[in-house]
């Protein structure tokens, strides 16, 4: 029997709307699971805290901190890009 672990990830995608895709960054590697096998309100782009006994889902629960840490860095980044941005290089047409 392996012994439990827990893991940070991120379901990537939901393929035929059955099997979800969960990447596991840290370990660069992902799993597959039954969408069934996910907390209510999970979807594609959530974070999760993961338990793990060997590469078999025990249990997954919303990691809001995660997630909410994300949509920071990402909306903080794109700031800095519009900011940067000079606008388009083409001409507009009157």
């Amino acid at each position: 029997m392996s012994t439990e672990r827990k893991a940070h990830g991120v379901i990537d995608r939901i393929e035929d709307g059955v099997t979800a895709v969960i990447l596991l960054e840290a370990e660069h590697c992902e799993i597959h699971t039954a969408c069934a096998e996910l907390p209510d309100g999970a979807g594609e782009g959530t974070h999760l805290t993961l338990t793990l006994a060997g590469s078999e889902l025990v249990r997954a629960d919303i990691n809001t901190d995660s997630e909410n840490d994300a949509r920071k860095r990402i909306s903080s980044r794109m700031d800095r890009l519009r900011a940067k941005s000079k606008g388009s290089s083409y001409k507009k047409d009157h």
